[in-house]
C-alpha cells in the first residue's frame, strides 16, 4: 500500500496545471462560453479569476486556506502534536448524485451546508474546514465495465439502488473536510455521520497519517481540497486519473462553468465552521 505522502505527491505531480487551464479554455470556447474563457485567460492582479483551473489562483487559494487552518490548529493545540492528532481527522462524505446542472448543484450545495450545520449543532465546538467538490462520473463505464466494484456499489446506492441514471454523465457531489473534534469523541462523530449518510462507503473518517507532521498533513490536505481534473476517475484512489480517459469537451465545460459561476461556485465553496476562531 502506498503511503499518504506518496498518494498526495501523485495528486500534485501527475497533473500539469498550465495544461489543464488551456484545455479548459479551449472547451469553454468550443461551447460558446467566451466570457468565462476570457476570465481564465486574462487572470491577473486587476481581476483574479479565483478558479482551481487557474494554477496561479489555485496556489493563492491554497496558501490562504492553509494559513487559516494552521492558525486554528496552533490556537487549539499549540505545539502539542499528540493532542492535535487526537483531535484532527480527515473526513470524506459522498453526499449525492446530481445532474451537472446549476439548479441541481445549487440544491445539493444547500443540503450539504445544512448537514454540516446539523453536525456542528450536535457537537458544540466541533470545527469543520474543507470544500465541497463536484466530480463528473461516466455512469455507463462505472456500471458496464466496472473498473472499480466498490465505486459501482457506492453509486448504485446513491442512485436509489438502480443502475439507470437520467444522464450518462452525472455529478458526484461530495465533501472533503478537516474536522477539529475539540474535545468530542471521534467514534461518536463517526456514528453520527454514518446515521446522517447511510449506505456503503459513504463516510470515511481517518486520523492524520503518522509519516507526516501535523502541519505537513494540513498543508497536503489543503492542496488536495483544491484540485482540478481533466480525466475521469474510475477508482476510489486519489490518483485514479491514471486510466487516462479525458472528459469530453461538453462535460469539462459544464464543470468549469459550474466552478466559476457566481450563482453556484461549487469548486470555490469554502466550508467553514461558524466558530469565531476560524
Amino acid at each position: 500500500m502506498s503511503s499518504f505522502k506518496d498518494r498526495m505527491g501523485a495528486v500534485k505531480a501527475s497533473v500539469n496545471r498550465r495544461t489543464h487551464k488551456h484545455v479548459a479554455i479551449d472547451a469553454l470556447k468550443l461551447h460558446g462560453f467566451d466570457d468565462i474563457a476570457a476570465r481564465l485567460k486574462n487572470c491577473g492582479p486587476r481581476q483574479y479569476c479565483q478558479s482551481a483551473w487557474c494554477f496561479k489562483c489555485r496556489d493563492r487559494l491554497i496558501d490562504c486556506q492553509t494559513r487559516k487552518v494552521l492558525s486554528v490548529h496552533r490556537k487549539l493545540h499549540g505545539t502539542d502534536e499528540l493532542k492535535a492528532r487526537k483531535s484532527i481527522y480527515f473526513v470524506t462524505i459522498l453526499n449525492e448524485l446530481c445532474l451537472l446542472d446549476h439548479g441541481e448543484v445549487e440544491a445539493a450545495l444547500e443540503r450539504g451546508r445544512k448537514a454540516l450545520a446539523s453536525l456542528r449543532r450536535s457537537f458544540d465546538g466541533l470545527l469543520t474546514y474543507g470544500r465541497f467538490e463536484l466530480e463528473a462520473m461516466d455512469m455507463q463505464v462505472i456500471f458496464r465495465d466496472r473498473p472499480c466494484k466498490k465505486k459501482a456499489v457506492v453509486l448504485k446506492g446513491l442512485n436509489g439502488g438502480s443502475e439507470d441514471t437520467p444522464e450518462r454523465v452525472m455529478g458526484l457531489f461530495h465533501l472533503h473536510s478537516l474536522v477539529f473534534l475539540n474535545g468530542h469523541d471521534a467514534e461518536s462523530v463517526r456514528r453520527k455521520l454514518t446515521t446522517m449518510f447511510p449506505g456503503s462507503y459513504r463516510v470515511q473518517m481517518r486520523p492524520l497519517y503518522d509519516e507526516l507532521s501535523v502541519e505537513q498533513s494540513i498543508d497536503n490536505l489543503c492542496r488536495y481540497f483544491l484540485k482540478s481534473k481533466v480525466a475521469y476517475n474510475y477508482t476510489m484512489k486519489t490518483n485514479g486519473d491514471s486510466i487516462g480517459r479525458s472528459f469530453d469537451s461538453k462535460t469539462l465545460t459544464d464543470l468549469v462553468v459550474l466552478g466559476m459561476s457566481n450563482e453556484v461556485g461549487v469548486i470555490g465553496c469554502n466550508v467553514y465552521s461558524k466558530s469565531s476562531v476560524v
